[in-house]
């Protein structure tokens, strides 16, 4: 028969005993040999003669095997991330066994890490006919939902901190912050943030199968300016009780520390502090001091490590 459904291959040969060779062979009416080639499927005619004009008649039909089909069940993967998808194959007709061979190079009828969009599958059978087949695998998007990203705050001053959340899907999954530098906490769900400059993270969210969600967010970093006119003392101050500028005190929105030093005319130390909350009250070992000119010098640090310095004149006025 011929070797594939609808091929024209087919061979059909006469084997004759007894009578008297030789023998005449006639195959649908034409003369011809003890065998015929290339033929297709159905049925054919033939008459033996021998050497004494004895002659046999008889009908030969020429069978072909049924047509090679396949059919499929597909398992989606879990993602388009990860290759876990499956198919299954069901093979009939053609002459068993089969073979297969898929793009990925798995050779079973159950491929277990299919990829996510067309996957080529070629069938063998025993006598080499073909099928080819193009099998899309699907993505089941397993996740249960879509997650978010957000800071307690976006907007921070250099130096300062924040903290990043993302939706809590559960423990069964792994989060990942990028870039995970000036991070406390870079495969946490809460993370604290101390960025330099402004930086957009990502974080990732991985189930058990690999597969991914992600979701970004800015976190904007405003300079410090550690200089004047934002580390400030003023030029003249009145201690005169009127809970009106009576106290001279260092003032600066990002300041650290401090350590201002106070001289009077004469040089000699009245005044010194290194606490922020601390000013001078204009008076020295509990006196009163006299109005006029004073001498300071300031040494200041600000957020982020910035060091400020200055030395200058303050009026003391009653």
């Amino acid at each position: 028969r011929p070797l594939c459904y609808g091929y024209d291959n087919g061979k059909i040969t006469a084997y004759v005993s007894g009578g008297t060779p030789p023998y005449r062979f006639i195959w649908n009416g034409n003369d011809g040999r003890d065998s015929m080639t290339n033929l297709s499927v159905g049925t054919y005619n033939l008459k033996i003669i021998d050497a004494n004009f004895c002659e046999i008649d008889t009908v030969l039909e020429l069978l072909e095997y049924d047509s090679l089909d396949v059919s499929y069940t597909v398992i989606k993967t879990p993602c388009i991330e990860v290759c876990h998808g499956q198919a299954i194959l069901e093979v009939s007709g053609g002459k068993p066994p089969y073979s297969y061979i898929w793009q990925n190079g798995d050779t079973t009828h159950h491929p277990k890490q299919l990829c996510y969009g067309k996957n080529t599958v070629t069938v063998t059978d025993s006598n080499g006919c073909i099928k080819i087949l193009d099998i899309h695998i699907g993505d089941s998007s397993y996740f249960p939902q879509k997650i978010s990203a957000w800071a307690d705050t976006n907007l921070i001053y250099r130096g300062l901190e924040t903290y990043l959340n993302v939706t809590d899907l559960g423990l069964a999954y792994i989060y990942s912050w990028s870039p995970a530098e000036e991070l406390s906490h870079p495969t946490s769900i809460r993370t604290k943030a101390t960025p330099k400059q402004t930086t957009t993270y990502t974080v990732t969210a991985t189930d058990t199968f690999g597969c991914k969600e992600y979701d970004t967010l800015t976190i904007f970093v405003l300079d410090i300016i550690c200089d004047d006119p934002y580390v400030f003392i003023p030029n003249a101050f009145t201690p005169n009780k009127d809970d009106k500028n009576d106290v001279l005190r260092v003032r600066g929105q990002f300041l650290t520390s401090v350590h201002l030093v106070i001289f009077d005319r004469w040089g000699e130390k009245v005044f010194e502090t290194s606490d922020l909350n601390q000013g001078w009250d204009g008076t020295f070992r509990g006196k009163d001091c006299e109005p006029g000119v004073y001498v300071y010098y300031l040494e200041a640090t600000c957020l982020g490590e910035l060091f400020y310095f200055h030395k200058g004149n303050v009026t003391l006025i009653r």
